[in-house]
This record gives structure tokens, sequence and C-alpha cells, in this order.
């Protein structure tokens, strides 16, 4: 592979007359450039000129008479032309970016640079310069290269804003760009304004020389108002930056608008920089090239709504994590928790409303496996005292599981060391079932039969393989699921964590008459408030002695009351009718919708948990589609979990119009990028890809 190696510019000065000279309206001068150090014959490649008006007329990149002035570029017998980024009055300065194909030849090239106003006159003709260079050919290339082939990033961005930024760049040195943190050496891509670090990423893949990959990452705006340098290039760490080895950087002027400053903006940067657990949709972007503001600290939530500190209303269908089937703040579930809280919160001993709450649910109809009730404060406490309990009861070890069982130790270790911090056991302790794969389901029940403490699954719309939520159940694999682990006398659990209060009648359990020896409940069991509850028959819970159960806040008062105003709402109230006819009108719009765009996708997960698949087998694609659907659901303003919608009782007609208008601009946004291509996806792309 051969390289090519610039000389230094030349100007040279076409026909110029005399000085001195009267004033003229086109002029130009070239004030500074920058272009790789080599070429690579026949590849891309990127680079810019400083001009400045030196005429008397102003130059429009789009004025209506369709006289334009653009730069022109002329490598060998092909000229390109490139649009100015605004209008240049007299005296005044633009940046003009330039990608262009290099020749497919190892001879001196000649680049000249011109400017043209459309249909008027090129400034070499009225008399202008013309900037020209010549290119020499050198085999062996730099360690350190990079050329940036395009970048987006917005023009103009309020204060403190964290905005996105795209940059596709290709490995033009020899050295092959590493990523892992071990190495201590990898590569990343580094962000400054005016000289001040504000941003760095890691790439998202080995970079070979040569090879070509897009970069997202999010940058943080200065907070005072004004005109800014925006500069990115790559670091190899621990060993230099790459522009000390006099590798250009790619920059780009940024305004800085005096626009006040976003009310939650200096609490997320506190967040950023010592909370950093918590879900944020639009991964760290504030505001989206057009001004629209992104959710990121919220003030309140009411009903099936949320509002940020500058009082922007959103539609929620996160639900406090499906825990709010109610809506936020229902006003029956306040009022008995406020008059709770003349007691203290948490007790020596069981406070009346835990031990009549015990009863409530031992007697409730909607729960046929419930005869010893054990209360914790999330999922996670009452899965991982089930599988406990299965172990203890069986005196065996194994666990399959099928669907998403909370965070803790037992079931992480699923998921691997690298993203989990839980080291893994060979042979594995707990092993997945393919959700309504009856013969996945009974293979590993008969393979491990003799050690096999019991089976825990979500027993509808169950999360995990390639699709973020499964369908609804098969009643074929859940009967056969409960008679082969009961022949292998081994526990049966479901967790109903999400499907408990949303499934009709109450349970997946009672409505299909498939009774599990243990079941999990929560989200849905205090409206909000941290709740949740293992409940089970006798002949396995007595063994809770020896499970070392003992959270410290699971008799908490509060979310006692909580929990009982909740549950006699879902007695009293079409609750569930309301929340599955919301989610089928949400699911048949939305396919309606992606019909009507000519797009191929498709819903999947029962109504009350509905997310939409692009069918796409390209995974880069599937990325990119994804995210561009996310980012448009922001901008519309539905927040959503990773695309999951959750309805809930608060959802009404009124919401579901609007959510609909939403997901119908996102739609068509999509299919027009994806036509595009690539490239148009990437720059239609303003916050981190998802994953």
């Amino acid at each position: 592979m051969e390289y090519i190696e610039l000389e230094p510019l030349s100007i040279a000065c076409i026909d110029s007359p005399p000085a001195p000279e009267p004033a003229r309206a086109h002029a130009v001068r070239y004030v500074d450039h920058s272009l790789p150090s080599h070429f690579i014959p026949g590849q891309w490649c990127r680079a810019w000129v400083d001009v400045r008006n030196e005429g008397t007329q102003r130059w429009e990149p789009h004025p209506p008479d369709g006289q334009a002035v653009n730069l022109v570029l002329r490598v060998e017998q092909v000229t390109h032309q490139f649009p100015l980024p605004h209008p240049v009055d007299p005296q005044e300065a633009a940046r003009v970016q330039m990608v262009f194909l290099w020749p497919s030849t190892s001879d001196p090239v000649v680049l000249t640079v011109d400017m043209v106003k459309q249909n008027v006159t090129y400034f070499s003709d009225a008399r202008s310069a013309l900037l020209q260079l010549t290119s020499n050919v050198t085999a062996n290339p730099p360690t350190y290269g990079v050329d940036f082939l395009e970048f987006s990033s917005p023009a103009t961005v309020c204060p403190k804003a964290r905005f996105g930024i795209w940059v596709r760049l290709r490995n033009s040195g020899s050295l092959h760009w590493d990523i892992s943190a071990a190495s201590g050496r990898r590569v990343r891509v580094v962000a400054w304004i005016n000289g001040h670090i504000v941003a760095g990423e890691s790439l998202p893949a080995p970079v070979g020389p040569l090879q070509i990959c897009d970069l997202h990452m999010v940058v943080s705006a200065p907070v005072v108002p004004g005109q800014y340098v925006l500069e990115v290039n790559l670091v190899h760490e621990g060993i230099t930056y790459f522009k000390a080895k006099n590798v250009s950087s790619m920059e780009t002027p940024l305004t800085v608008s005096s626009a006040s400053v976003p009310a939650g903006a200096a609490l997320y940067d506190t967040a950023l920089r010592s909370n950093w657990a918590f879900y944020h949709p639009s991964l760290g972007v504030s505001r989206l090239a057009d001004g629209t503001a992104l959710p990121q600290v919220l003030e309140r939530a009411k009903g099936c709504h949320v509002w940020d500190l500058d009082g922007r209303r959103f539609i929620d269908y996160t639900m406090g994590w499906g825990c709010a089937l109610l809506g936020h703040g229902n006003d029956v579930v306040e009022a008995a928790v406020r008059r709770s809280m003349g007691c203290g919160p948490t007790l020596p001993l069981p406070h009346r409303l835990e031990l009549e709450l015990t009863d409530m649910l031992c007697q409730t109809a909607e729960i046929p496996c419930a005869e010893v009730v054990a209360f914790g404060k999330n999922g996670s406490d009452v899965c991982t005292l089930a599988v406990r309990l299965a172990r203890q009861a069986t005196g065996r070890k194994i666990i399959l599981f099928c669907g998403y069982h909370g965070w803790q130790d037992w079931y992480s270790e699923s998921l691997g060391f690298g993203g989990t911090g839980v080291p893994e056991r060979q042979p594995s302790l707990v092993l997945r079932v393919d959700f309504n794969d009856t013969t996945s389901l009974t293979r590993l029940i008969v393979a491990h039969r003799r050690d096999l403490a019991g089976v825990i699954m979500e027993p509808s719309g169950a999360s995990g393989g390639h699709r973020m939520v499964g369908e609804d159940i098969d009643l074929e694999f859940l009967q056969t699921a409960a008679s082969a682990t009961r022949e292998a006398g081994a526990v049966l659990i479901f967790d109903e964590i999400i499907t408990g209060f949303r499934y009709p009648k109450g349970s997946v359990q009672k409505a299909t008459g498939v009774v599990p020896d243990m079941a999990c409940f929560g989200k849905a069991v205090g409206n909000g408030y941290p709740i949740s509850v293992l409940l089970g028959r006798h002949s396995v819970m007595r063994h809770m002695d020896r499970t070392f159960y003992g959270p410290t806040f699971k008799g908490e008062v509060y979310s006692m009351a909580a929990a009982q105003a909740a549950l006699t709402l879902y007695r009293t109230e079409p609750v569930i009718d309301h929340v599955w006819a919301y989610g089928r009108r949400l699911q048949e719009g939305i396919s309606r919708l992606c019909a009507e765009a000519g797009l191929d996708a498709s819903i999947a997960g029962p109504p009350f948990r509905t997310v939409l698949h692009f069918n796409e087998t390209d995974p880069k694609r599937h990325r990119l589609i994804r995210t561009l659907y996310l980012q448009e659901l922001l901008r519309g303003g539905l927040i959503t979990y990773s695309g999951i919608m959750l309805p809930s009782y608060a959802h009404t007609e009124a919401e579901l119009e609007e959510t609909l208008s939403v997901i119908s601009s996102a739609l068509r946004k999509v299919k027009q990028c994806n036509e595009g291509g690539l490239a148009e996806l990437h720059r239609a792309i303003e916050i981190p890809l998802v994953r």
C-alpha cells in the first residue's frame, strides 16, 4: 500500500493586477487549512479550508435565487463543490469542510482550491487567488494517523448543554488501535473545546490500519456564551496524544448561545460525577440540535406524566419500572400512606398493617398458591429467597430459569463475570430455558433431574434471548413445566413480579389454573412504594429459618399501607381490563403505523408490556435504527425503558392519541434515514448508540 505525503502549501495568484486594486465583488483569502499528512490512493479523505470574504458581497450558502457561494476543489480532472456552513459577510471568515476521493495513483497530484458563485463566476476568473498544493509519494505510513471522513455536530448549543456528536474516522497509520482497558494502551477519542478536554470515549471496536469506524459521543458545552472551537482527536493512553505526533485534529466552530442554563444541568453534573447508577434514556444528551430538551432530572409525577425541573411534561411508559400500575401518586394510595405516617416506619415487631396485609394476601383468590407470606423490598429480594427455599427444600443445587429475575448473585452468575462482577462456576448451577420452548425445557429437566432444585420463570412475556420482551404464555409449555418439574421432585416458581395484578384474574396462575409451589410478586403491589412478596405452599416455605433472610426494611410500615390500598383498588376497579384494552389499541396502532411507513417491524410482548422490534438482520443497522427510533420518541416527549412500554390505569384516550402521533413521526424519520443508508442514519442520531 502506497501513501502520499503533501508538500507545504503554495499560493499562486493568477493574473493578479498591480496594486492598488479597487474593491471587487468576488474576492477570497485562504486563511488556514488542515489536510492529512498523507493520503491513501483510492481512499476517501477529509480536509478543511478557512476562507475570508475579501469582496463586497455577502456569501450565501442557500439563497432563493440559487446563486450560492461554494468552495471548489479540483483533484486531477475531478471537480468537487462544498457548501459554506453559514452566510459570510465581507471581512468575515468560515471553515469549509471537504470530503473527497483521492485518485488511485501514486504519481504526484495537484490540488486546486477556488470559490464559485453559482451561475455567475469562479472567483479566479474575477481576479482572485487560487490555492494550490502538490503531493509526493512515500511507501511507509506513520505510526499515528487518522483521517476524519465525516463529522456531525450542532452549530449552536445552550450553556452547559450536553450534546451529541458523530465522527467517522479511518486509521491511516500503522498502529492497531486497541480498546482493551486491561492493556493500559488503548486508543480513545478525545474532544476539546478551546483546548480544554470536555469528553472522552472508547472506540466501539478495535480498528486496524485502513479500517473505518463510527463513533457517537456526548460533549459538554461551556457555561459562558460565546464563540468556541470544538476539536476532536485521539489519544494512545499512557503514551501520547495523536496531535503531539503532528496528526491534525477535526475542528469546527461552536456557538454557545445566551439562553438560560437548564434548571437540571448542575444536578445532572453532580449525578455524573458522584451517582452513576440511574437510568438516563438519552444517555446523557440534554438537548438535540433543534433545541428540543430531553428529560434528565425530574421534579414531580402524577398519573402517567412526569415533569422535569423546567416544567416540561412527558408521557411516562416506564411507570416506576412497572410499579405505578394505578398511576403515579394515586390519590387513594397516597391518602393511605399519609394516614400511616403517625407511626415510625421500621419497628422491632410486626405492625398491625403487616399482619392485615398478610391475611389479605393469603385470602385473595388471585393467588392460589398463597399459604405463607414473606415480604421484601424489591423483586430481587423475593426471587433470591425463592431460589434459596427451593434448594433447601430439595437439598439440590441446580436452578433452571426463564426470564429476568433480578440483579443478585445467583441470577447474575448466568450473565458472566465480565458484565456483572459475579464469578462463574463450572459447571454452572444456573441454566437458561428458552421461553415457550417445551422441548428445551423437558431436555434440561431430564438432563439435570438428579440435582434439580427448581424451575423459576416469568410465566408471560418473559424477557431474554434476542428480543427484550417475549410473547404471551403457551399453556402447553406452562403445563409441561409444572408436571415435569414435580416429576423430577423439584420446585416450580412463578416470577409474577410483572404479571401480578396485570394479568387477567390477577395472576397467570389464576388465569391458567397452573399453580406453582411459590410465586414472587412486586412492582404493582405497592403502586410505587417499595414492597415485594413471596407467597407459597407451607411445605416449601417452612424452610425459611435456613435461608439467612432478613432485610432491614422488609416490614416498613408505609409500604404496607400503600399495598393494602392498592390491592383494594385492584379488586374494586377495572384496572386489568383497562390496561389490556389500552395495550391492545397501542399495539394495533403501532402495527398500523409501521405498515403505513413501509417499515418491516413487529410488536413483541403481551398488551401490558409492549416493545417494537425492527426486523433488520444486520446488527449494526439494527442498532442504528433502534437508537434513532428511541431518540425520536424522546423528542416527542415519550419516556420508555429502551422502547418497552408499560401502560397503566392512568393512561387515557388523550395519551394514546398523543403517543401514536409521536410514534408516527418517529417511524417516518426512521424510514427516511434508513433509505438514505448508514451514513444518513448516523447523521440523524444525536445520542450515543443504545445497546
